[in-house]
């Protein structure tokens, strides 16, 4: 059977470009506006995209251009988007670090029954001490402790969904039962971070439980992607280096006694599409020229958590620490530092230039043949079994992304029909 191109498409309102605010394409104040979210959305549907996403954050700096609006709580956006679609998966994300389980467990059973099994998971650990703050806490917990409360986390969760038998619900109000015996069933979990008694208090969803989606290429995030994902959401600036994470986390899964077929890599790509080559490169350069250089050195100093601020363009980089538990974006750090050890990145600029607005995405930008040779090259050769496509200027390369690049796939026989069935995990060709 020939490999399916899985697409999952991100609906972030502004873009990802850190300049994209700013840009004329752009108005930001659709970031709370659910009709654009909507309409975005079912577009996507109708292009034959497999899913939504969207990331989240728990805390914002004010006066910060740097991320300047979130926009809507994921569980309440994505509530009305259900409503307003028919097919398409939902994917929002969620911190094991400050969630309490059993909330969780009964928003997503909510979704699931909105959207008749439509919903996916993903899992973050959080990577900010200001999120902590907001949350009771003076700093997040360290690295492995973040881990170790995602693993229990997820295990409770699958747990309260199980929790309820498929066909548990069989009222009979003659016999005076309203469902099955034995059927629902407490989980009783006692575990190092929660005491939880269960059942959940909903039955079972159409697709049995949410997709569960992991966001993470640490060691840590490795191994938790192996246990218990269904879908990885990775990034990479090299062929290379796509195809090693491919490889082991599809070896880590084999070695959990999983099938490998049942972890889809998504890779994640930031796309500036025109329908013109001429017309992209033109605006990758309008944005280029609204991020100040010095807000560039700030941003990736932010990830790197080595200040770059005093750097001139053409001043080397000064040695990158090794990855350690406290880090907050590991994946990040490991990236840029093997494009120095390549000798690819050597100066502030070159970082800069590679980064290209961004946190390390990798970037795509032409017109849709070049987006789709690109995509097309790292699915044939083993570095995805898909992509996340996050624009860079939402407003106007995701409709590109959809009206363009999409159909291009589809004419090279890339983006067929999913198989049958409404559920997201029968449209991803999971078995659970």
């Amino acid at each position: 059977m020939t490999r399916r191109l899985l697409l999952n498409f991100n609906i972030d309102p502004i873009g990802h470009h850190h300049a994209a605010w700013r840009h004329p394409d752009t108005d930001p104040r659709l970031a709370t506006d659910f009709e654009y979210y909507a309409r975005l959305t079912t577009h996507a549907e109708d292009a034959g995209v497999d899913a939504v996403f969207i990331a989240d954050g728990l805390s914002h700096r004010a006066g910060d251009t740097w991320n300047p609006v979130l926009g809507f709580e994921p569980f309440t956006l994505f509530s009305g988007l259900a409503a307003r679609t028919n097919r398409i998966g939902l994917i929002l994300t969620v911190s094991s670090t400050f969630s309490p389980p059993y909330t969780v467990a009964r928003q997503f059973a909510s979704l699931e029954h909105l959207s008749g099994g439509r919903s996916g998971m993903n899992i973050v650990t959080t990577t900010s001490d200001a999120a902590a703050r907001n949350y009771g806490l003076d700093a997040l917990p360290d690295h492995p402790t973040r881990y170790r409360r995602a693993h229990e986390f997820t295990r409770v969760l699958v747990d309260l969904w199980r929790s309820w038998d498929a066909d548990a619900l069989a009222p009979d109000a003659a016999a005076n039962r309203f469902v099955r015996d034995g059927a629902v069933r407490p989980i009783d979990h006692v575990g190092e971070f929660y005491r939880i008694d269960g059942p959940l208090n909903s039955p079972r969803s159409p697709q049995g439980r949410p997709v569960i989606v992991q966001a993470g290429s640490s060691e840590d995030g490795r191994d938790f992607a192996a246990r218990h994902a269904d879908v990885v959401y990775t990034i990479s600036q090299s062929l290379d280096t796509a195809q090693e994470f491919y490889r082991d986390v599809k070896g880590r899964a084999a070695g959990a006694g999983r099938d490998p077929g049942q972890v889809k890599i998504l890779l994640g790509v930031r796309v500036l599409v025109e329908p013109e080559r001429a017309a992209a490169r033109a605006k990758a350069a309008e944005l280029n020229d609204l991020l100040p250089y010095e807000h560039k050195l700030a941003g990736i100093s932010r990830i790197l958590e080595v200040d770059l601020t005093t750097l001139a363009p053409d001043d080397p980089l000064p040695p990158l620490p090794a990855p350690r538990d406290g880090h907050r974006f590991q994946t990040q750090l490991v990236m840029v530092r093997a494009l120095v050890e390549h000798g690819e990145v050597r100066t502030a600029q070159d970082l800069i230039e590679r980064l290209d607005g961004g946190q390390g995405v990798s970037s795509i930008t032409g017109d849709p043949g070049d987006v789709a040779d690109h995509l097309e090259e790292w699915f044939a050769e083993g570095a995805a079994d898909g992509f996340t496509i996050l624009p860079q200027v939402t407003q106007s390369s995701g409709p590109n992304v959809l009206d363009l690049v999409v159909p291009e796939l589809r004419r090279r026989g890339l983006v067929g029909d999913p198989p049958p069935g409404r559920t997201l995990k029968e449209r991803l060709g999971l078995r659970y």
